[in-house]
């Protein structure tokens, strides 16, 4: 299981939100007693998680409004499967034979803009308005997550990471820092991908996690 959480800039408690999130979801996805929907087992982890949030913003005056980006990924066994829930703009990949996919979709201003017809994928990098996301964790008293998934096949490494990273690097330049990727690269590529973020002014918080599947042999 890998979870990532983003809380959210210029509000409250946005660190503590995020840690509240990523806490929530690893108790709800590995508790027995929820049955095997996974695509709905993970849509009802972020919905608790959610609840958790709101009600102790709602405790806390000086913590209203605090609030968190998530995605979360957990492989189960039987057949093999993959499940992505996701709210706000942090993102899940599928690296698959050397080939990238975004698994997610951002909750943005600027990706409805997109959705719509108004605004060129490419030209979304720079937008004035592409810092704002339109649906979060703890935000709202409610909230619903996209949920993905697939069979999962020996090889296929999951990138999962915030807007930090994704902000300044387009998918196809993404695609090919991760060119030659296996799972015993895996701890030194993040640490490349933080550094690159890092140096070409991130102006976010940069979290990247991967998880892969053994290729067999």
């Amino acid at each position: 299981m890998v979870v990532v959480a983003d809380g959210i800039g210029g509000r409250p408690g946005g660190e503590i939100a995020s840690s509240m999130a990523v806490q929530a979801i690893q108790e709800c996805l590995t508790n027995e007693e929820w049955g095997s929907a996974w695509g709905d087992r993970m849509a009802r982890a972020v919905f608790l998680a959610n609840q958790q949030i709101w009600s102790a913003a709602s405790e806390d005056p000086t913590r209203a409004g605090m609030g968190t980006t998530v995605t979360a990924l957990v492989l189960v066994a039987e057949p093999e499967r993959w499940i992505i829930g996701n709210v706000g703009d942090s993102r899940g990949y599928l690296l698959r034979d050397g080939k990238l996919r975004r698994v997610t979709r951002d909750h943005t201003v600027v990706q409805d803009l997109v959705g719509s017809g108004a605004l060129a994928p490419d030209a979304t990098g720079d937008h004035p308005l592409g810092h704002l996301i339109n649906r979060a964790v703890g935000t709202e008293g409610s909230v619903e997550a996209d949920t993905f998934e697939g069979d999962a096949m020996s090889g296929d490494i999951f990138l999962l990471c915030t807007d930090g990273l994704v902000g300044l690097i387009m998918d196809d330049e993404l695609e090919g820092l991760l060119k030659g990727l296996t799972s015993d690269g895996l701890e030194d590529k993040a640490l490349k991908l933080i550094e690159v973020a890092h140096t070409g002014g991130a102006p976010d918080n940069v979290t990247v996690g991967f998880l892969a599947l053994e290729e067999s042999t």
